[in-house]
């Protein structure tokens, strides 16, 4: 995925927006929401690489864990509030 940048990914009917929400992150609100990708129909991998190419729009991807993963997954195990 590291050889995935912006000029590989090309999604030009959303560059607009995705230069409005890097400018929302970066002097607004600190994050922004895209909706509407049918995540639903992709597998994980899939999911991953256009995740990588539209964030290579927003931004230069850095480290997120003292591993030096780039990605993580966030999965609902469906603990309660409360649920050690």
């Amino acid at each position: 995925m590291e050889a995935i940048d912006a000029s590989k990914f090309h999604i030009p009917t959303l560059k607009p927006l995705l230069t409005q929400q890097a400018h929302e992150i970066e002097y607004g609100r600190g994050f922004s929401l895209l909706r509407g990708l049918p995540v639903h129909s992709w597998s994980l991998e899939k999911s991953q690489r256009i995740y990588w190419g539209i964030s290579a729009h927003i931004g230069q991807a850095i480290s997120q864990s003292p591993l030096g993963d780039l990605t993580n997954s966030v999965t609902d195990r469906g603990f309660k509030r409360g649920d050690p």
